[in-house]
């Protein structure tokens, strides 16, 4: 949240976002190489971790909500009202 935040203040105030970044004292190189490589994503980076790993999630989470679905009934006259102890 507070990385939003931030963004929406150095596109809310005027000028260059680099230039404000760098200060009154910076120079013309500085604002170039502080514009001019904003790195990468913090997401794509993630994103490229998760990815691999995102079909066996899902598979397992579909799995499981399957057999909640079908064993819970089956259960309920064990533990009636959700009275389990």
């Amino acid at each position: 949240m507070a990385e939003i935040f931030h963004f929406l203040l150095l596109r809310l105030a005027l000028g260059d976002p680099a230039a404000i970044i760098a200060g009154k004292s910076a120079t013309e190189e500085m604002i170039a190489g502080i514009g001019g490589d904003s790195g990468t994503s913090i997401f794509t980076e993630r994103l490229q971790l998760i990815s691999p790993r995102l079909e066996p999630i899902i598979s397992v989470t579909i799995l499981t909500m399957i057999l909640s679905v079908t064993t819970g009934p089956a259960l309920c006259p064990l533990y009636p009202c959700g009275a389990a102890q």
